[in-house]
Formats: C-alpha cells, sequence, structure tokens
C-alpha cells in the first residue's frame, strides 16, 4: 500500500536538504569565477560577472544566460510537427501551456548525432517563449564577461547570435537575438485544396 504522508515527509525532507546546501553555498564567502579560478573579492567584480545555462550539443559547450531560462523539461512529449522546417522539432506540453521547440544543430548547421537528445530549455523574452533541444542536463555557471573572446569567423553559428566564447570554447548565446530571429518564424499557410 501506499503511504502518501510518508512520501510527502521524505519529499519535503529532499527540499529541506537542498535549501541547506543552497544557504551553505552562499555562506562559503566569495564567488569562484568559473573559468579564471580566481576570487571575486572586489565590489565590482560581481557585475562582470554572468550566470549561464550551459548545456551540451554533440561535441560542442553552448550555454544562455541564466536570465532568459524559464525551466527545464523533459522532451518526453515532443510532437513533431508536419509541414514545418527541418530545424523545427516540435511542440510540447508543459504543464497545459504548448511550445514550439527548436533543434539548434540543425539551425546552426552543426554536425548530426544518433544522441538521443532529452531536454528542453524553455526560454523566454519579452513576447517569445521557445524551447530548444539539449542532449544532456545544463549546469549553472558563472563567467566573467570580460573574459569572453568574438566568435571565429568560420564558426557555423551566425556572429549576430553570439555574446562570446570562453576559454574552454563554450559559446555563449544571444537568447534575445536568438528568440527574435525572423529566420524562426514560421509563417507558411497549407491550403487543403
Amino acid at each position: 500500500m501506499f503511504d502518501v504522508e510518508r512520501s510527502s515527509e521524505e519529499r519535503w525532507g529532499q527540499i529541506r536538504r537542498s535549501l541547506e546546501r543552497v544557504l551553505q553555498g552562499i555562506e562559503l564567502g566569495p564567488l569562484q569565477d568559473e573559468h579564471s579560478g580566481s576570487e571575486s573579492a572586489e565590489p565590482g567584480a560581481e557585475a562582470a560577472l554572468m550566470e549561464v545555462v550551459s548545456f551540451p550539443l554533440g561535441q560542442e559547450k553552448y550555454a544562455v544566460e541564466s536570465g532568459y531560462l524559464r525551466e527545464v523539461s523533459t522532451a518526453e512529449g515532443l510532437v513533431p510537427v508536419p509541414c514545418t522546417p527541418p530545424f523545427v522539432a516540435g511542440i510540447v506540453n508543459v504543464r497545459g501551456q504548448i511550445y514550439s521547440v527548436l533543434d539548434l544543430r540543425t539551425l546552426f548547421g552543426l554536425q548530426a548525432s544518433s544522441q538521443e537528445r532529452r531536454w528542453v530549455l524553455l526560454l523566454e523574452a519579452e513576447d517569445m517563449e521557445l524551447g530548444i533541444l539539449a542532449d544532456d542536463v545544463p549546469a549553472v555557471l558563472r563567467i566573467s564577461r570580460e573574459a569572453l573572446q568574438p566568435p571565429l569567423p568560420a564558426s557555423s553559428v551566425p556572429a549576430g547570435h553570439v555574446i562570446g566564447v570562453t576559454t574552454d570554447a563554450m559559446i555563449v548565446l544571444d537568447a534575445r537575438k536568438v528568440l527574435s530571429d525572423p529566420a524562426i518564424l514560421v509563417h507558411d499557410e497549407i491550403s487543403l485544396d
């Protein structure tokens, strides 16, 4: 028999333990810069750091600023939509709200992979919300904005979509520009005549 009270207590216990870990992290002191290893003890140093959500696509790592991430969901209920461009992976229903889901690999012309993408990052900016496929669970990092390098001209990602590239080759995307790119808007009408 399923013990509802006990499972509820266990879930609250997990939540309490998670909150305690977060509080311990806050109390640990100065923030470590993920890519330089230096402590940011100067008053203006916090402004020079940006929080990003990093996710892999094949052999490459990408990131978007965490402020654009609404939530992360599984791609379990992803439904392909006929007559859409190849970069539209489909739609997903998350708690009653329908999101279009893009495949950035296809949109940016990256090498295809046989790896099943199991995660959808739901992004929002101004009046646009959509999901992007990710190969693995994303990670939250703080990186130095000043340490970002411009993208290489040979990159398959449009330069206007990139804020910069970290020293370990993670491409930081400009989520606002990706979300507002006219190329991702589908205005096709299908005649059933």
